[in-house]
């Protein structure tokens, strides 16, 4: 889903809070601090969607469902991840500038190791 799609999304649906919300198990007293467009990186490849930070987790939904196999039979499922805030170390961000033809591009790094899991680099 492109970025004008997804803000159509965000619009119709009430808003990044509500999202946040509906697709993440919230406590009462959670409050949505940031959201940010990015990529998650994965062995598969890039899947583009929302990163959230709220007061008691960080997490990464995608934009569109993507596709996996179950025996012959495909389905389909949004990519999540989260962790609560107090399970990571935010090892540092890392901005790089470039071009791309010409278009500015910019480039946003930013490396997060939990304890007890592996790094997810967003």
């Amino acid at each position: 889903m492109g970025r004008i799609a997804q803000g159509t999304k965000v619009l119709t649906e009430g808003g990044y809070e509500k999202i946040f919300q509906q697709t993440f198990d919230t406590v009462p007293e959670e409050q949505l601090k940031k959201t940010y467009a990015c990529y998650l990186s994965t062995s598969a490849g890039p899947v583009m969607g929302t990163l959230y930070l709220s007061t008691a987790k960080l997490a990464f939904c995608s934009d569109s469902p993507l596709s996996y196999k179950v025996g012959d039979q495909t389905e389909w499922s949004y990519y999540k991840v989260f962790c609560s805030v107090d399970t990571f170390l935010v090892l540092g961000i890392k901005v790089a500038c470039g071009t791309e033809g010409s278009l500015p591009l910019l480039v946003s790094l930013l490396k997060i190791i939990m304890q007890f899991c592996p790094a997810v680099c967003f």
